[in-house]
């Protein structure tokens, strides 16, 4: 039976999370591996990719931020009741197969993000602008000291934690009837049983910055400069005026950037975005230099349009506009069911 197997796969990952000796970790790892060749017979590859292929579903994926992870599927509006129960079973009735293999992959990502320039400059951001909260404490994929001694035990303990649903959201968009569908998402998932005892992220909250504080990030992609401001949450009033900010300094036609930088041909490329989370947020600019141009100088010109923007120095066509665009934005995106 695959259980059995399986239960040795997770103790064996326990055993070799504890052990230190290079050689002796090998030889579980060897163990593990050959374990895990065993209880594959029993397993059914991409086995949930082919159930939600038979039933219609399309776009299957998964991601993972800072401030959630997210299971998508777009299934046709007369698999409803298929599709709750298979997500129910998934959900409540988790069964790890594969983990090595996974894991494996998981870590390799790892290793490619610590040659990734952008990826190091995003998390040397999160260092600096959210010293005392997660956001700058740890990454999605976490350290390599993580992923090198891995615990099946905790992942489970994870989601039995979190996996819950006081914890959880089913959101749902399309053609469907909403109290046929509340009746068979109750049918499926109503069993299952809420934590009480969710542990609440508690951190200091972040001093205010003074001063600027510049970071080097080295790497093997072409010099650019990275700036960034921390903002209030997504929830926040500052949630909108930062969008706007950010359009109003970026939008790819008729921002500040764009008309005194981008047109004019002062610096290679440069841009800006918001970055809104739960809990904090930031304004982002980047620039990269021409030919011959220093990244002080690309530095200067960004400050400049910042400078600008502070003293109110746009003109109040380009407000209307990009407002004008973001309402059309919006309404395209409620015209999907991945935008609504």
């Amino acid at each position: 039976a695959e259980k059995p197997l399986l239960d040795q796969i997770e103790q064996l990952f326990e055993v070799y999370r504890k052990t230190t000796d290079d050689a002796e970790r090998a030889a579980i790892y060897r163990q593990i591996d050959s374990i895990s060749y065993e209880a594959s017979k029993y397993a059914i590859p991409n086995e949930y990719d082919k159930l939600m292929s038979a039933i219609g579903a399309l776009e299957t994926n998964a991601n993972t931020s800072m401030d959630r992870t997210v299971y998508i599927e777009n299934i046709p509006s007369n698999q409803i009741e298929n599709w709750a129960r298979i997500q129910a079973d998934r959900f409540k009735n988790v069964v790890i197969r594969g983990f090595h293999t996974e894991l494996e992959t998981i870590y390799e990502e790892k290793n490619m993000s610590l040659t990734d320039d952008n990826r190091k400059v995003y998390t040397t951001i999160g260092e600096v602008l959210y010293p005392n909260h997660p956001y700058g404490k740890q990454s999605v994929l976490g350290t390599q000291e993580h992923l090198k001694n891995p615990s099946i035990t905790n992942v489970k303990n994870y989601h039995t934690q979190y996996y819950v649903p006081n914890n959880m959201a089913i959101l749902l968009s399309g053609d469907f009837d909403p109290d046929q569908m509340i009746a068979t998402i109750d049918k499926y998932f109503g069993d299952m049983q809420p934590n009480e005892n969710i542990p609440q992220l508690a951190f200091e909250p972040e001093a205010p910055i003074t001063k600027p504080i510049v970071k080097e990030v080295y790497g093997p992609d072409a010099a650019n400069v990275t700036l960034a401001w921390r903002t209030d949450n997504a929830a926040s009033d500052d949630a909108e005026y930062l969008l706007l900010a950010s359009r109003i300094l970026y939008n790819g036609q008729a921002g500040m950037i764009d008309l005194d930088l981008m047109q004019q041909q002062k610096v290679l490329d440069a841009f800006s975005y918001p970055d809104q989370r739960a809990d904090y947020g930031a304004l982002v600019l980047q620039g990269l230099p021409k030919a011959g141009q220093t990244l002080d100088e690309v530095r200067d010109l960004l400050l400049a349009e910042v400078a600008k923007l502070r003293n109110g120095e746009f003109s109040e066509e380009l407000i209307k506009a990009v407002v004008n665009n973001l309402k059309v934005s919006t309404m395209r995106e409620e015209e999907t069911n991945v935008g609504r």
